[in-house]
């Protein structure tokens, strides 16, 4: 009696294990190593590149990093201990190769790091955006709309991975809100000092022109005539 050979995997079996399981798994891991992916990307990036928006982007996310420990020790050291500890799965940033394995910074103290570093890099990038917002408008039509795309997008980015952080069970309600408020705030604060420290050259992201108002600054205005024939 010859045994009955299994079927041939069909075209959504095929387009399941070969398609969409590796790009879940791909973005759960780009999710886990997140911020500490970015910051570690910013340097080499700016290493590689030497722009100043690299590497003032990467000091704002240690920055970031130093105040979510900040904030944490506040909370713990004024409201007691804080909930138990999260989950392999939901510890976010690199590992440091150790018998022990630990994260690079504390990923594990409350509230929580991810959403204090997602919503502190939005407010960050909202605000640089706006900042050159009269900018692109000079730039003409095609530019002007590229200033609402950035929110837009910048805003479902970040309602959408704050969902997937409640719905997976690695942070609550309670935590996502205290920690979107603090990194909220604290992004709006590192820009203010970053804009002040580094100009506008440290913020530039998009690489745009800047705009002088001469009759602010008191320079000359010339005008160039054309030749007589």
């Amino acid at each position: 009696m010859s045994a009955v050979a299994n079927p041939p995997p069909n075209i959504f079996e095929n387009i399941q294990t070969k398609v969409l399981l590796p790009a879940f798994h791909t973005l759960s891991q780009t999710a886990s190593l997140f911020p500490d992916s970015l910051l570690f990307g910013g340097i080499a990036l700016y290493l590689l590149t030497m722009n100043n928006v690299f590497g003032v982007f990467a000091l704002f996310l240690f920055e970031t990093s130093l105040f979510h420990s900040l904030v944490a020790w506040v909370i713990r050291s004024t409201y007691g201990p804080t909930p138990a500890t999260r989950s392999a799965k939901c510890e976010t940033g690199f590992r440091v190769p150790r018998l022990e394995v630990e994260r690079i910074f504390p990923s594990n103290s409350w509230p929580s790091r991810h959403i204090f570093s997602l919503y502190a890099i939005a407010s960050y990038l909202i605000a640089s955006t706006a900042y050159f917002q009269d900018t692109l408008v000079q730039m003409g039509p095609e530019w002007t709309p590229r200033a609402s795309f950035a929110y837009s997008f910048i805003a479902i980015l970040t309602l959408g991975l704050t969902l997937s952080r409640w719905m997976t069970g690695c942070d609550g309600l309670t935590e996502i809100f205290v920690a979107a408020f603090f990194g909220l705030l604290v992004g709006i604060i590192l820009f203010s000092i970053h804009k002040a420290i580094f100009g506008p050259e440290g913020i530039n992201f998009l690489g745009l022109p800047f705009l002088v108002d001469r009759t602010r600054t008191g320079s000359d205005i010339y005008v160039c005539a054309p030749q007589a024939p």
